[in-house]
């Protein structure tokens, strides 16, 4: 019964081990969709109007990226500069944390017309 006792809690402790490494491995990459809303250039910086995940239909946060030189920003199957990327346009980001910076690895731009 002891031996049942310890395999048990044994098991317990395991359990909570995994749920904790897997609430922190989801939060050190992903991919955002979403609204480009401010493009800074010069600080090499994008933010994201993005759904929340399981949250309330409609529910959305601003997320700030960093962008480097390897960062790939495609549109239209080709590469383009950070600055031409547009408020409004919407976005695919994968990203992976750097420190306390999520850096973007990969950003695809789909251009919207402004509504006539």
């Amino acid at each position: 019964m002891k031996r049942f006792n310890v395999l048990m809690m044994m098991l317990f402790v395991l359990s909570g081990l995994l749920v904790i490494t897997a609430a922190v491995n989801a939060e050190t990459a992903g991919t955002a969709k979403g609204e480009a809303v401010i493009i800074d250039a010069e600080a090499n910086t994008l933010t994201v109007k993005a759904s929340v995940k399981d949250a309330a239909e409609g529910t959305t946060r601003e997320i700030i990226f960093v962008i480097n030189e390897e960062t790939a920003i495609l549109k239209s199957g080709g590469r383009i500069a950070l600055a031409d990327v547009q408020p409004g346009d919407r976005v695919i980001v994968n990203w992976k944390l750097d420190g306390e910076d999520r850096l973007a690895l990969s950003i695809g731009v789909d251009h919207v017309e402004p509504a006539a």
